[in-house]
């Protein structure tokens, strides 16, 4: 950080901010879940393509038709839409 910023800063000092940050978003996600999933769906460019999945060894491929309330891909392979655990 001295590095960075020119000047000593107590880990102590960051690692409050840090866990403040990291309140606030939890406090948000349990009383808005909507907006963080609308801000996670926004920011995921790759919503509409198609994509290679491995679940289980078991290559699979779709459409990353969406992201679930609970945060679980959709990945539509032909007429059917399955969830999958999303990892970024």
């Amino acid at each position: 950080m001295k590095l960075e910023l020119g000047n000593n800063i107590e880990r102590e000092t960051i690692l409050a901010e840090i866990l403040n940050i990291f309140e606030g978003l939890l406090l948000e996600l349990e009383s808005k879940p909507q907006v963080i999933l609308n801000e996670w769906r926004a920011k995921c460019q790759m919503i509409g393509d198609k994509i290679t999945i491995t679940e289980n060894d078991e290559v699979k491929s779709g459409i990353f038709y969406d992201i679930d309330e609970n945060g679980y891909l959709l990945l539509k392979r032909k007429i059917q839409l399955k969830k999958y655990i999303l990892v970024m």
